[in-house]
């Protein structure tokens, strides 16, 4: 019995579209929109897009499955982004824009020589 590459561990092949959409999803909600994150989720579906490619012209891919994974890829990446912004959205009031507590009651002391 031997496990191949190209199949995940119940049998089916990946998940693009689930593997995209948290990408995006946890860089979006944690970073917001920046070219980093940007340039982040365009490496990764390049990267999937040309193994693809190249996948499709060894034959081992065909055309109709390397654009239905170009589809799952950007479904997943709009879907993402959007739920990652829609969260952020959501926890913009839950988190502290100074860095520290106004809470006097600390167990460890801030020591602030400004």
């Amino acid at each position: 019995m031997c496990v191949r590459g190209e199949y995940g561990a119940d049998g089916t092949g990946r998940d693009l579209r689930w593997e995209v959409r948290s990408l995006s999803y946890r860089l979006v909600k944690n970073y917001g929109i920046r070219p980093a994150v940007v340039r982040r989720v365009a490496e990764r579906t390049t990267g999937d897009g040309l193994s693809g490619a190249r996948g499709a012209i060894r034959g081992d891919l065909t055309l109709s499955q390397w654009f239905g994974a170009a589809r799952d890829v950007a479904l997943g990446t709009t879907i993402g982004t959007l739920d990652g912004l829609r969260a952020r959205w959501r926890d913009r009031d839950r988190y502290n824009p100074n860095g520290r507590s106004s809470r006097t009651d600390r167990a460890v002391t801030v020591y602030d020589r400004r």
